[in-house]
């Protein structure tokens, strides 16, 4: 009985897909430069077949999925700008960049060039598709994403292809990718070479351990003086593990800087730079403090941006990792 039911609902449910599908087809053959027309298609989905067998007769269980990605843009008219009236294009890109596209930044950046060439279709859709998929990861809170920003500026944000942008606004914006790039995940941080405490200037690069934690914080800052008590329980705990922390002061005040690191018992490398001779403040985009960069043994970047709860867990899970490549 419930068999019957549950066929006979599905039967309903087809005709109704039929019914509707008859209708779009029958609008966009009678007005198919209309914007209705260009709406009907582009939020059809792609009818995915069944999957085919293997030649030992099992099922592929990823053909569906790779085969909907392949074909979920096949119904936009790129060309058509009037969509952008819309929220169709932004929603398409949202769906696909946030539920087919594997966030790893190589294959972000791959489907971000292959959709951007569709885009150039027109040039209204082209500056909206660039601005879209650049602002995403640039505020994007997955860690590592913002390799994407600086992709999509070296590759879009030039004159020639940002007609839309004032030459002021074009600088910031390469100015930006440009003090990005070297601090992105996968890139070897620059030497920090400062004074500790005892006028004794120490080096990052003569720091010998498994990792180490970059921690740039502000005596006067209240996240700061929140997040620190956090980064020596952690270093407590991580210290005879391989960890090592560098604490990077970026006050100019040498009284302030002193007084904060014996208060709080800052038992790692405490380095600051009162005279503002080291560019670091830019070079590591310090527009807020505190700041967390993990780095491997050879002084790679591993993490960034991180909070001083998700320590411990990251270090944890990288050793884990590690462990099972041996």
């Amino acid at each position: 009985e419930e068999k019957r039911k549950s066929s006979a609902e599905q039967k309903k449910l087809d005709d109704y897909e039929k019914q509707f599908d008859d209708y779009k087809n029958n609008v966009v053959a009678k007005n198919p430069k209309s914007l209705l027309a260009s709406i009907l298609k582009a939020t059809t989905d792609p009818k995915v077949p069944d999957p085919p067998k293997k030649a030992d007769g099992s099922i592929d269980s990823s053909f569906q999925y790779y085969y909907y990605k392949e074909h979920y843009f096949d119904g936009v008219d790129w060309s058509d700008y009037r969509l952008l009236r819309t929220p169709i294009i932004e929603s398409k890109l949202d769906y696909y960049f946030n539920k087919l596209v594997l966030q790893l930044v190589d294959s972000v950046n791959k489907e971000a060039d292959f959709v951007v060439r569709k885009a150039e279709a027109d040039t209204e859709v082209f500056k909206f598709t660039v601005w879209w998929i650049t602002h995403t990861y640039e505020t994007s809170k997955i860690m590592g994403m913002d390799a994407v920003f600086v992709h999509m500026v070296q590759n879009f944000y030039t004159k020639e292809k940002a007609y839309w942008m004032s030459e002021a606004d074009l600088f910031k914006i390469q100015d930006k990718a440009k003090q990005w790039a070297p601090i992105l995940v996968g890139k070897k941080c620059r030497n920090i070479v400062l004074q500790d405490t005892s006028g004794v200037y120490q080096s990052l690069y003569d720091m010998k351990s498994d990792y180490v934690v970059l921690f740039f914080w502000d005596p006067d800052c209240g996240h700061c003086q929140k997040a620190t008590p956090k980064v020596v329980e952690f270093y407590d705990k991580m210290k005879s593990k391989g960890v090592e922390v560098m604490g990077v002061c970026t006050e100019v005040e040498v009284d302030k800087w002193k007084k904060f690191v014996k208060e709080k018992n800052l038992q790692w490398i405490n380095v600051a730079d009162p005279n503002m001779k080291d560019n670091f403040r830019w070079d590591f985009d310090l527009s807020t403090t505190p700041q967390i960069f993990i780095l491997d043994k050879d002084k790679y970047i591993i993490g960034k941006r991180l909070d001083a709860e998700q320590l411990e867990k990251f270090i944890e899970h990288d050793m884990e990792e590690k462990s099972k490549k041996k």
